[in-house]
Parts: structure tokens; sequence; C-alpha cells
């Protein structure tokens, strides 16, 4: 198949995912996170707030509790989480300074870890709304986090920045 679903966005993500039976495409960029369905690419929605430009860097969809979320964040400063079936805006977090988020893992469909413009590394509470905290250590961009479990199955989060550096972190 060789077929343009749309060039109508500045695209800077790409990722798919599986919910029940069917399978989905997200695509972030500056007109916000486009959902297709594939491979038929017939069903589309755009998840955007207003007329918000800033580059929607990453969404993730998740499940708690019966329910599917669009998780976003990106070049606006803040986390937003959407009803995917609904297509609503339930809820953004706002970062305690004004700087670029890319890059997230969401841990136990809670917590978000994500890298931000500022260096550090920042901590959401999905279920409370709120930032929890900074972790600093780069001295550049913290570009993005990854999981990664040891021999034991212990869990950790490896970052990675513009400081050339890479760090293991723990946490419970």
């Amino acid at each position: 198949m060789n077929k343009n679903i749309g060039n109508c966005n500045s695209r800077g993500y790409l990722d798919s995912c599986n919910i029940e039976e069917k399978k989905y495409l997200l695509a972030g960029g500056t007109k916000g996170i486009e959902v297709f369905n594939y491979p038929g690419f017939t069903d589309y929605y755009t998840f955007v707030e207003g007329n918000d430009s800033n580059y929607h860097v990453e969404a993730k969809i998740i499940k708690i509790n019966d329910t599917y979320y669009l998780i976003e964040a990106g070049g606006s400063n803040s986390v937003k989480i959407w009803d995917f079936v609904n297509k609503n805006l339930i809820t953004k977090i706002i970062s305690n300074n004004d700087s670029s988020l890319r890059g997230f893992i969401i841990i136990n469909n809670r917590y978000i870890f994500i890298g931000s413009d500022d260096n550090n590394i920042k901590e959401f509470d999905i279920e409370k709304k709120i930032m929890i905290k900074n972790i600093s250590k780069h001295s550049n961009n913290c570009v993005g986090v990854k999981p990664v479990k040891d021999k034991n199955g212990n869990s950790f989060i490896v970052s990675y920045g513009g400081d050339k550096n890479i760090y293991l972190w723990g946490f419970n």
C-alpha cells in the first residue's frame, strides 16, 4: 500500500497502539495529536485544545478502570489528559516553569515521568492531576526517559539528554 493519509501537519512524532481489537496510529505535530485507525485510515480525529499551535510532541493511550485516556505532552509546558472515547479534555497539568516536555513513560497507569527542556525529569500523578516533583541531574535538555528492568525484575528509569549523559534512576 502506498497511501498518503495527509500532509497538513508538521509532524515530529509517530506511534501505534492496539485497543481491544482496533489498531490506531498516533501522529503528533503542530496541529495536535492526530489519531487514525489502520490499516484502513478511514476514521480520523485530532486532539487539540482550541488553537494550540505548540508542538504536540508525544501521546499514549492508556486504560484506567475501563476508561481509555489519551495522555499528551509537548511544547505547551503541560500534560493533557483526554477522554479517548468522548474526545474531550479532562484536565491539563501545568509544569512549574516554561519548558517543552518530551519523551515520557507511564508507570502503573498512574505516574508520568517526562523529559524537559529545563534539564529535569518531571513526575506527574495522573490520578491526583498534579506535578509531583522535578528530578535534576542533567546539565542540558533531558530528551527522554525509558523504563528498564534488571535481571531480578526491579524497575528503573533511564534518562538521556543533550549533555550526552545517560542516568539510571530507581523509584518506588
